[in-house]
């Protein structure tokens, strides 16, 4: 059995197992209704991967699709079966919720094998002007490094609302760079460093600075993230891998859930102490050891905390785990589609001019001045949860509640909105295509894409809102590239430069 096939073959068997949980744990209509959709978002998915070569010739949009059934769907149960919890408590309108979520995985999966049909005998033109500025070309360790560095330098410059501040931010995911060094050593052999050992102990060392950043700065996205973006280096890997899977491999993989199942439980505990030191005075570092030495403060805090958010107007209270409640976006899609499907004529038109805000408020407010378009980005300081949830009960703006793009679109277009994400996705496959090279031995997907990988996982063709999908698309993942072809170029002069002063 080939490793992509075992996979899949997982995926189906963990699902139908979660399947069978769910009966058990809640016998009643709605709950099993909600876990039949799921199951069937699991069959399908498995079957795109495991049945076309999407995921060879398209690997990034048909990653993204499947990140988008994994964390809105599939995952949600899994975790909730794991967890002896039924998959429809703490949802709103589960069956309602999951349902939609799976039309418009339809729709997406529709667009996108019509996409790979236009993009099959297309003859590309990227090597125009991505392949001149060597955005497909593998980048050193040492680059990956320095790239790692001004990653840190973004997290300490670029926390305020200034202009330089945001330039800096942008170089935030550079703190993962580091990571891609065993990609590329597993790809290219070890060839690709000078000294394999020396990496992998400078690697640690980085996961390490990474975990004392996050809890000094009470930033648990510093370490989840990282996490994440690992995992999903070699998941991605692992689906395109035409080996056939060994006792050796089957070990390891083996191995690995081991260890992520071992690590889950301290890992949220760490993530809820940093939380808890967040909230309190004092030494954030100091705090947080301590309550992380307090099992007791740790569960006060995840009870408190969940039933705080469960008898407030608007909770996301669903998943307990603090960790794997990242993975799952289900509760945020349920709360939108709930509030906007509460939404009068008069909120739709509310909702509409807020939109138009919401997509002139991506420019650069220096822009907008120019253009003597009436928008301050400053009053625009909230999510489209908080849109939604404001008209739908009134609940204050400002908490930036997560919304869903699905609940906006339905609001303002109706049924209209299906054949609008259907051109939405096909835009998104697009520029993800852009980021990958087809080679004599399969498709190479760019640094940068991989650096991007989490995001496309998580919200590739999902989103909070609109707006945020688009900016993502054209303004995020842009920017992310430019950044790193400036640090590229400017390394590799600095190299040519070197070379040629040794030679003289």
């Amino acid at each position: 059995m080939r490793v992509s096939s075992a996979i899949t073959l997982v995926l189906l068997l963990s699902s139908l197992a979660a399947f069978i949980a769910q009966l058990l744990i809640d016998f009643t209509t709605l709950n099993i209704a909600a876990s039949c959709i799921v199951l069937v978002t699991s069959i399908l998915i498995s079957v795109y991967i495991a049945r076309t070569n999407a995921i060879h010739t398209e690997p990034l949009s048909t990653f993204a699709i499947f990140g988008f059934a994994m964390t809105t769907q599939v995952g949600a149960m899994l975790i909730q079966s794991l967890a002896w919890t039924s998959l429809s408590n703490g949802l709103r309108q589960p069956v309602e919720t999951f349902a939609t979520l799976f039309m418009y995985l339809i729709v997406a999966l529709v667009a996108h094998s019509f996409f790979r049909v236009l993009m099959k005998n297309k003859k590309s033109t990227k090597a125009s002007y991505l392949e001149k500025l060597k955005l497909y070309e593998v980048p050193s360790s040492r680059v990956l490094w320095i790239m790692g560095w001004f990653g840190v330098l973004a997290i300490f410059f670029g926390y305020r609302d200034d202009v330089v501040s945001k330039i800096w931010a942008g170089f935030r995911l550079f703190i993962y760079a580091p990571f891609l060094v065993p990609i590329y050593i597993g790809l290219i052999g070890e060839s690709y460093v000078n000294n394999k050992t020396r990496e992998y102990f400078f690697l640690i060392n980085w996961i390490v600075l990474l975990i004392l950043f996050g809890i000094l700065l009470s930033m648990r996205s510093i370490i989840f993230t990282g996490v994440m973006v690992t995992s999903l280096f070699y998941l991605l890997a692992a689906l395109q891998s035409n080996l056939i899977l060994k006792s050796k491999q089957v070990f390891r993989l083996s191995l690995f859930f081991v260890l992520i199942f071992a690590i889950a439980g301290p890992a949220s505990d760490l993530a809820t102490s940093i939380q808890i030191a967040r909230n309190s005075q004092g030494n954030r570092f100091v705090n947080t050891i301590k309550a992380f030495q307090d099992p007791s403060a740790i569960e006060k805090y995840k009870a408190s905390n969940f039933i705080a958010r469960s008898y407030n107007a608007y909770d996301e209270a669903y998943i307990d785990n603090t960790i794997l409640q990242r993975l799952v976006e289900t509760k945020f899609h349920d709360n939108a589609l709930y509030f906007s499907s509460n939404l009068t004529e008069n909120n739709k038109i509310i909702l509409a001019d807020k939109t138009i805000d919401f997509l002139y408020g991506l420019l650069p407010q220096p822009m907008l001045d120019f253009l003597k378009i009436d928008v301050d980005k400053i009053n625009l300081r909230y999510s489209m949860g908080d849109t939604l949830a404001n008209l739908a009960r009134g609940i204050p703006l400002g908490g930036y509640r997560a919304g869903s793009a699905f609940a906006q679109g339905q609001a303002l277009f109706g049924l209209l909105f299906i054949p609008l994400y259907f051109m939405i996705c096909m835009a998104i496959f697009y520029i993800m295509n852009l980021l990958t090279k087809k080679t004599a031995t399969g498709v190479l997907v760019s640094a940068p894409a991989l650096l991007l990988i989490w995001n496309f996982f998580q919200t590739g063709i999902a989103g909070e809102s609109l707006h945020s999908m688009l900016g993502s698309i054209f303004r995020n993942h842009i920017q992310l590239v430019l950044l790193y072809l400036i640090l590229y170029w400017i390394f590799r002069i600095f190299n040519i430069i070197n070379v040629i002063k040794k030679e003289q």
